[in-house]
């Protein structure tokens, strides 16, 4: 136990310093987003199609390979044990950025060309970097979409804009509605109260909640037909909380209880 302790703790230690890292690289972020016609939003919604098919953010190539720069130089810090694949990918990253750029909002191109690029265990590195990397341009696009994204008429187990699937979800205190986050562009949605968000399951009977009182305001929804589960953190039980990413990694212990029992995140890339 000891050991897992001294794990949660670096890894929150570790996102706490990439959070910061990319907070300050979103105030250097100057973008313009062509206008989101209702028109747009609604043919999106209909479709089922997130917005990322319809408009993409402007990447300055850049301002991203020095973020993927600086992530790597993180990394290294606090995973000396990586340092030479670090190194590799950092150069990867500052020599393809302009190319890169280019792949990054879609997954199958930007996995091959990792692929092409990096062993296995490199690979992994590199899709981390490459990912942390775009959060703050895709959180300055989120920030600048209408309010009706993501509100009553989407209710999709995916995220409306980069179609992430997620990780954690808040219930209001105003009303008690669940709202569904994305770990990667921070946009937020409504979703259904009792639905399972990997399968959809509706069954009430299927569908049940657990709570840690070591994690005060936190619930862990679990299905039993999918063995599914997410994280929910219950306003009028909870006394607030910090960014979202933290909030991920902070309630890990409700994640390794979840696994215990036999259920899963199926993309929880944080806790591996």
């Amino acid at each position: 136990m000891p050991e897992k302790i001294d794990v949660l703790e670096k890894s929150y230690q570790l996102f706490s310093s990439l959070n910061a890292l990319q907070q300050k690289f979103l105030s250097k972020i100057e973008q313009l987003v062509p206008v989101i016609t209702g028109d747009v939003w609604k043919r999106a919604q209909e479709n089922g199609e997130v917005l990322l098919n319809y408009i993409a953010p402007e990447i300055d190539a850049d301002l991203y390979a020095s973020l993927a720069t600086e992530i790597c130089h993180l990394l290294a810090r606090e995973r000396g044990g990586k340092k030479e694949e670090l190194e590799r990918v950092s150069d990867f990253f500052n020599r393809e950025s302009g190319h890169l750029c280019q792949d990054l909002l879609q997954e199958g191109k930007l996995s091959a060309r990792l692929s092409a690029a990096f062993s296995p265990t490199e690979q992994e590195l590199a899709y981390f970097v490459a990912r942390q990397s775009l959060r703050p341009f895709l959180k300055k696009f989120v920030a600048q979409l209408p309010p009706e994204v993501g509100g009553a008429g989407w209710q999709r187990r995916y995220c409306p804009v980069c179609g992430e699937r997620p990780n954690l979800s808040y219930l209001r205190r105003e009303d008690g509605r669940r709202i569904l986050i994305c770990p990667l562009c921070g946009q937020e949605w409504l979703y259904r109260y009792l639905a399972c968000t990997w399968c959809g399951n509706e069954d009430h009977g299927s569908i049940s909640y657990f709570e840690v009182k070591e994690v005060p305001g936190y619930e862990v929804y679990v299905c039993k037909k999918c063995r599914g589960y997410l994280k929910t953190f219950n306003e009028r039980k909870g006394s607030g909380h910090e960014d979202w990413l933290l909030e991920d990694v902070k309630t890990l212990p409700l994640d390794l209880i979840a696994r215990r029992d036999g259920y899963s995140n199926f993309q929880k890339l944080v806790l591996n």
